[in-house]
């Protein structure tokens, strides 16, 4: 497995401000929120998304996304494609990684989806809190985000390889008792050969819809912590395998 240098090789030297970083979580939820109202087309929906719009470029939120999260935000229901759907849901995983790292949750295992919701809730969505947040914010020590990079990257990595049909690996070390060590660590289920199970499955016996989904919450997760360290100015920007 390629080994990713664990110096500052490849970042920007200023990683984004915590203002930055609480912003691209409530951005994050409101675009999970999006993808989940889309089926819903009555006036009350609309609304909802309105005020979420409304709340977000009230705070100067806006300007700290991409014109095409700004569309998808803007866009009534029904008419967004399945694809931007599934993208726009993703960002719930973004959000979960935001929270924990500013030390306002844990990340789920790979096998179970973030709920935005709940996510939503931490980040004090619009709530009195809210204000604060983006100076009272703590965010975790650059060596845990480090290390929980590796750990994201490695999940992410081994996952995709499934997809492409290549062999088992071993991934212990990276479940909190080896070298890793890690606080508030994701929980990583794994086989006896030291391989990932989901849902008590191997990889191998996935059927595809749910290795699928696997592969999209660990690249969405990979592509967080990317940013968080500093890899892009702009998230939207960050690429990953």
């Amino acid at each position: 497995m390629p080994v990713r240098p664990t110096g500052l090789f490849g970042f920007l030297a200023q990683p984004p401000t915590l203002a930055r970083i609480v912003a691209r979580g409530w951005l994050s939820c409101a675009l999970a929120q999006r993808a989940e109202l889309d089926a819903e087309s009555d006036a009350p929906v609309t609304a909802l998304l309105r005020a979420t719009s409304d709340w977000l470029e009230a705070l100067g939120l806006l300007g700290e996304a991409h014109p095409d999260e700004r569309a998808a935000l803007a866009a009534p229901p029904g008419v967004l494609s399945a694809a931007d759907l599934e993208r726009l849901g993703e960002h719930a995983e973004v959000a979960g990684v935001v929270a924990w790292a500013l030390q306002l949750g844990c990340v789920p295992a790979v096998d179970v989806a973030t709920d935005a919701s709940e996510v939503a809730i931490v980040l004090g969505w619009q709530t009195a809190v809210a204000t604060e947040l983006q100076t009272s914010a703590r965010l975790r020590a650059r060596t845990e985000l480090m290390a929980w990079l590796d750990f994201a990257s490695a999940v992410h990595w081994r996952v995709d390889e499934q997809v492409r049909r290549t062999a088992r690996i071993d991934l212990r070390g990276l479940d909190g008792a080896g070298q890793q060590q890690l606080p508030a660590v994701t929980p990583l289920h794994l086989d006896d050969a030291g391989d990932l199970l989901i849902g008590g499955q191997s990889l191998a016996d996935l059927p595809p819809a749910a290795l699928l989904a696997t592969l999209r919450r660990a690249r969405a997760r990979h592509r967080a912590a990317l940013w968080l360290l500093g890899q892009q100015r702009e998230f939207a920007d960050i690429e990953t395998p």
